[in-house]
């Protein structure tokens, strides 16, 4: 058995299952954890995904050395991913409430702040910024 294999089956006997964190709306959300050996190169990645919600919040981190590194950085992204709405109910439609927002990209949309916003409804959000500049940022969700 090597190495990392006995490293890992150490940690998933402390590992937890599953976590809740107060969202910014004061929504607890509950995310079901899970820690994976990358093969090849080596490292471990822990994903946090939101329980009982179809496109819900989605998190990961990576690390090359220890799976509870991983573990401590996923839980940063959950507070920090948490910490602030992106979007308000405005006259029966979603709008931002900052010139900003991030969230994942999913099959036919985005989830932003838990929520699936269709690539229409996006582009509807983002007409009111016609003239203005764009930055678009996709990452890594591991790193």
């Amino acid at each position: 058995m090597n190495k990392e294999r006995i490293i890992l089956e150490k940690a998933s006997e402390f590992f937890p299952h599953t976590e809740t964190y107060l969202d910014a709306s004061g929504i607890n959300r509950e995310f079901a954890l899970n820690l994976r050996e990358v093969m090849g190169d080596g490292g471990y990645i822990v994903t946090a995904i939101e329980t009982d919600v179809e496109d819900g919040y989605e998190f990961e981190s990576y690390s090359e050395t220890n799976p509870f590194n991983a573990l401590a950085s996923v839980r940063s992204k959950i507070r920090r991913g948490l910490a602030t709405k992106y979007l308000l109910l405005e006259e029966d439609r979603v709008a931002l409430r900052f010139d900003e927002f991030q969230g994942r990209i999913g099959s036919g949309g985005v989830i932003i702040d838990g929520q699936f916003i269709t690539f229409a409804e996006l582009c509807e959000m983002l007409q009111v910024y016609e003239g203005f500049s764009i930055t678009l940022s996709i990452t890594n969700p591991s790193l």
